[in-house]
């Protein structure tokens, strides 16, 4: 049985509805963050009286309640029409699972990702580099909070001194959807390793973005986001 055919659902035109519209989010904020930074071109003591962060500017409640409508919507579809491969381990019936040894040097990267999902998914070769993206996605979900924490604290310039707190948050969360969505055992890895990984992605992409504004390239930006591949870390 192929979990990327279950995921893509093309029998159900609604999950089809729900995956464009989650996508189409994903590239206007992409268009938002290349907006952001071509505001950099302002004479930075104009642009410091001028200008905010695009994550600070009021939005209404109701597009912020209609979006996340949506999300679980999308989750909702996907939990129901996702289906186990035949073979895959209970996922409340697991221990701990250890974050792979690569010595005091080496952090995790998506060749130990793609092991837990074949291990602990059961996910054959054919189908795990399509749920691998399919986490990514997910975890794009986050960038907004994560922006938000950011904003409110400029002196975090690394993932390592950024809030503890906020990642802890935002890392049970992704750990709860990707569990309830795919049936993985997700937040059964010790000290968060897998979930730590989608969002410490999503914060370097943040970083990035930042980092390509505070050049005054906003052009270079927008290739950078628009040929960034996380799936390649």
């Amino acid at each position: 049985m192929n979990p990327a055919n279950q995921q893509s659902a093309p029998s159900d035109p609604y999950l089809d509805v729900l995956l464009q519209i989650r996508d189409s989010v994903v590239r206007i904020e992409q268009r938002l963050t290349s907006v952001e930074n071509h505001l950099d071109l302002i004479p930075q003591q104009q642009q410091q009286q001028q200008r905010q962060p695009l994550s600070s500017i009021a939005i209404p409640l109701a597009a912020y309640n209609r979006e996340e409508e949506l999300e679980e919507r999308f989750q909702d579809s996907m939990a129901q029409d996702y289906q186990r491969p035949s073979g895959a381990p209970d996922v409340d019936s697991r221990g701990t699972i250890k974050k792979p040894d690569y010595g005091k040097e080496r952090s995790v990267g998506k060749k130990a990702i793609l092991a837990f999902l074949k291990i602990h998914g059961n996910i054959d070769e054919e189908s795990v580099e399509y749920m691998y993206k399919s986490l990514l996605k997910e975890s794009r979900t986050h960038k907004r909070a994560l922006e938000r924490a950011l904003d409110q604290s400029p002196s975090a310039t690394t993932y390592k001194t950024f809030s503890p707190q906020i990642k802890k948050v935002e890392i049970e969360k992704f750990e709860g959807n990707i569990k309830y969505m795919y049936k993985l055992p997700i937040d059964k890895c010790k000290d968060h390793w897998v979930g730590d990984y989608f969002i410490h992605n999503v914060f370097k992409t943040i970083l990035r973005s930042n980092a390509n504004g505070s050049a005054g390239s906003s052009a270079g930006s927008r290739s950078a986001m628009s040929h960034m591949n996380l799936s390649s870390q």
